[in-house]
């Protein structure tokens, strides 16, 4: 370690999660250059979210080093991190595509749960200690899927999009029902929301509007005076009667009240 400037401030707590050791780490501006041949024997990944004083990445940024190749970890004025090691082995993983990782890792869905499980896990290491083994399997199988999925948008698509979908027949009748929320529920940008519903083919807005649609049409068929339409409508998140009316009689050719009319019988 080579101090950059001032007095030697250097401290770390550490503890040990399972297979993941975590520790937090503060001291005065730091450079630590790190060779192959320093390396330790097995690969271990390491996942850090800064608190202050780094130079290149914001404070709650998550950052990646695959310790078995060179990198060079520093900051400038007094400074503290937050950090997960996990063996290369418990990760299952080959090191090239750690180290792919490594250069995409915003690129995954999951980079913002990964930063906020990291950031968390650390805040009260005393407080996990008789669940390590818990914490620490979630942790690994957390890290495994982020490697996974950066640089590969397609990865957890598919898991991904039945998530999406479950979640939105679950909020059918909310009418906060939105991209954004949808998008913050699984942790991931409205951005990316768009393009995996695009690349499966099909509107994400044009899709809830028809799954309510189905499920006002189901319930207005059971048949009967039953609830006003309107009601019905608000029921499935529909807010504006004469946009469901609307709706409906493009949808499937008769009006709300006439469906419900044809089976009443």
């Amino acid at each position: 370690m080579m101090v950059e400037r001032g007095v030697l401030d250097v401290g770390m707590d550490l503890w040990q999660l399972g297979e993941v050791t975590v520790f937090r780490t503060w001291s005065a501006g730091i450079r630590l250059p790190h060779t192959v041949k320093q390396a330790p024997h097995e690969p271990i990944v390491a996942l850090a979210v800064p608190e202050a004083g780094t130079v290149a990445q914001p404070s709650g940024a998550l950052l990646m080093t695959e310790l078995a190749s060179s990198h060079d970890f520093s900051w400038i004025g007094h400074g503290a991190a937050r950090c997960v090691q996990i063996p290369l082995s418990s990760l299952g993983l080959p090191v090239e595509v750690a180290r792919r990782a490594g250069a995409a890792l915003r690129t995954s869905p999951l980079y913002r749960l990964v930063a906020r499980h990291v950031a968390e896990v650390t805040r009260d290491p005393d407080a996990l200690v008789p669940v390590g083994a818990s914490v620490g399997a979630a942790t690994v199988e957390l890290a495994r899927a982020l490697l996974v999925s950066a640089g590969r948008p397609d990865a957890l698509a598919g898991p991904l999009l039945a998530r999406v979908r479950g979640y939105v027949r679950a909020h059918l009748a909310d009418p906060a029902l939105r991209p954004a929320t949808i998008a913050k529920a699984h942790n991931i940008s409205v951005r990316h929301l768009y393009k995996l519903c695009a690349d499966a083919g099909f509107s994400l807005e044009q899709w809830i509007i028809g799954e309510r649609l189905e499920g006002a049409r189901a319930e207005l068929a059971q048949g009967g005076p039953g609830r006003p339409v309107a009601e019905v409508a608000r029921q499935w998140g529909f807010t504006d009667p004469t946009h469901f009316s609307r709706r409906f009689r493009a949808a499937y050719g008769v009006s709300a009240r006439e469906w419900r009319a044809a089976h009443s019988h």
